[in-house]
């Protein structure tokens, strides 16, 4: 009797055991994508109390050559309700070269541009790279490209000569401010011409579309607009 009592406790426990159920198992995740560190070579090269706005390799080198860009503004506006974080603040791109394969491998600088603007990038920057001469890749031309409340300022900078074979390479700057209130507003893209060159196309719009075309083209210093640009 003892015996049977026994057991059927023993079945009862069993059966109100709770019963822990196998964890299912986490799909895997795709690796986080790792910004490039910057070199300490490059970073000691920042002056103190510098703000770095843009950083990573850019293919400006000769034939399309990766070589690192790094943009930053000289200060920082520190109080409250300032219109622009950066008003006005020297802004430097600063242009580097790999030397070297591996770990062990360094980065100098090559090139420096440096330029005032009313109003820059705030806390980063859309910088791309196009050439002067897109079909055979020759003398790149960076273009930084900062958003601000109404309008958007176009910052090119032309370099005339390839940066890896002459020392601090000679650079144009100019800029195009995107924008406008009202019914107009101007817009500005990039082409060719019949040369072969890169140009600044002007676009003026009124409205939903499109009233006219201006083509500036490269003199040797800075894009202009010619008697015959007009479209």
């Amino acid at each position: 009797m003892k015996t049977s009592v026994l057991l059927s406790l023993v079945l009862a426990v069993g059966i109100l055991a709770p019963v822990q159920a196998k964890p299912i198992p986490k799909k895997p995740t795709a690796p986080a994508k790792v910004k490039d560190a910057m070199p300490a070579e490059v970073r000691a090269l920042l002056p103190t109390g510098a703000t770095s706005l843009y950083f990573g390799k850019l293919p400006m080198g000769a034939g399309g050559k990766p070589l690192l860009v790094h943009l930053w503004a000289a200060g920082r506006k520190s109080y409250e309700g300032a219109p622009h974080q950066f008003e006005p603040s020297p802004f430097c791109v600063d242009i580097f070269q790999q030397h070297g394969t591996g770990p062990n491998s360094i980065w100098s600088r090559i090139c420096s541009t440096v330029y005032l603007g009313e109003d820059g990038p705030r806390d980063s920057a859309d910088v791309t790279v196009r050439w002067l001469h897109p079909k055979t890749k020759q003398h790149p031309v960076l273009i930084i490209v900062s958003p601000s409340y109404i309008a958007t300022r176009y910052t090119v900078i032309t370099y005339p000569m390839d940066v890896e074979s002459v020392v601090d390479a000679t650079s144009y700057i100019q800029e195009f401010l995107q924008g406008g209130i009202g019914g107009g507003k101007t817009v500005y893209d990039f082409g060719v011409d019949a040369r072969g060159t890169m140009t600044v196309l002007e676009k003026s719009w009124y409205q939903d579309g499109p009233v006219s075309t201006t083509v500036l083209v490269w003199n040797g210093r800075q894009y202009v607009a010619n008697s015959s640009s007009q479209k």
